[in-house]
């Protein structure tokens, strides 16, 4: 089971990144079997579809997250580098 539902912001080395908080992003989970499931979130918040499959998740399967547009101080907003995870 997922112990958070929500995204967050990491990369180590980058303490320039701590602190954003993430508008928007979009994702994609690929199965090794089976159909593809895309969609895009207008928050943090995992959506219940995409927690689904990862709950259901097998060997091989893909999740991508890009286009992830987060907002920093004094609200500026940009795009930051997505990230991929493969179940093992």
């Amino acid at each position: 089971l997922l112990a958070k539902t929500e995204l967050n912001v990491f990369a180590e080395g980058a303490p320039n990144l701590m602190g954003l908080k993430i508008i928007s992003y979009q994702f994609t989970f690929v199965p090794k079997n089976g159909d593809p499931l895309e969609g895009q979130a207008k928050s943090s918040k995992l959506s219940n579809d995409l927690v689904y499959r990862i709950q259901s998740a097998m060997s091989g399967d893909v999740i991508l997250i890009e286009n992830v547009l987060v907002s920093g101080i004094g609200g500026i907003e940009q795009k930051i580098e997505g990230a991929s995870y493969q179940i093992k």
